[in-house]
């Protein structure tokens, strides 16, 4: 049974952009992020260094998180926060490279955070049954990302099209 497409009844929007939020919003809360992020790093390196892998995942979902941040930022010259229907052709692809660009690095950025709370979760406890869970949790966190980005990577032939829908005979699942 299919739905059927109900023309629009209502003008659209009016060609308002919504940037300031979309850059406002990101930017604060990357800013909180990093000054938890320093603050957990300055406790293990003073007054004696005790960096673990958990603090190492985290330093590395951080710089993922940014690079991921860099391109919500990029995506704005070519009209994030407007309504597509009021932006040109070659801005809709443009942002849309700059969409697809951020969301591997993100992914990735989530990952990282996850994990770096199951390394924590193994300095506080030791036992053989919590360690098996935790790296169980590892892994599946693991495969549930390279699954993710092999679905990013491969959902439109040729990849171009997700961000591009003018490109002719192009197929996306």
């Amino acid at each position: 049974m299919s739905i059927p497409i109900i023309p629009r009844a209502s003008p659209l929007p009016p060609d308002v952009s919504t940037a300031p939020r979309l850059i406002g919003t990101t930017t604060a809360f990357l800013f909180l992020a990093l000054l938890v992020f320093s603050a957990r790093i300055l406790s293990r390196v003073r007054p004696v260094p005790n960096l673990g892998w958990d603090d190492h995942t985290m330093t590395v979902a951080v710089v993922f998180a940014l690079i991921s941040w860099s391109f919500v930022v990029a995506s704005i010259p070519y009209g994030a926060g407007r309504h597509m229907y009021y932006l040109s052709q070659a801005s809709n692809s443009g942002g849309g490279l700059m969409v697809f660009a951020g969301q591997t690095p993100w992914l990735w950025a989530n990952t990282l955070v996850k994990i770096s709370v199951a390394f924590t979760f193994l300095r506080i406890k030791q036992t053989t049954t919590w360690r098996w869970f935790l790296y169980e949790a590892i892994a599946a966190q693991i495969a549930s990302a390279i699954g993710a980005t092999v679905t990013i990577f491969t959902q439109c032939k040729p990849l171009q099209a997700l961000w591009d829908t003018t490109i002719p005979g192009s197929q996306c699942l």
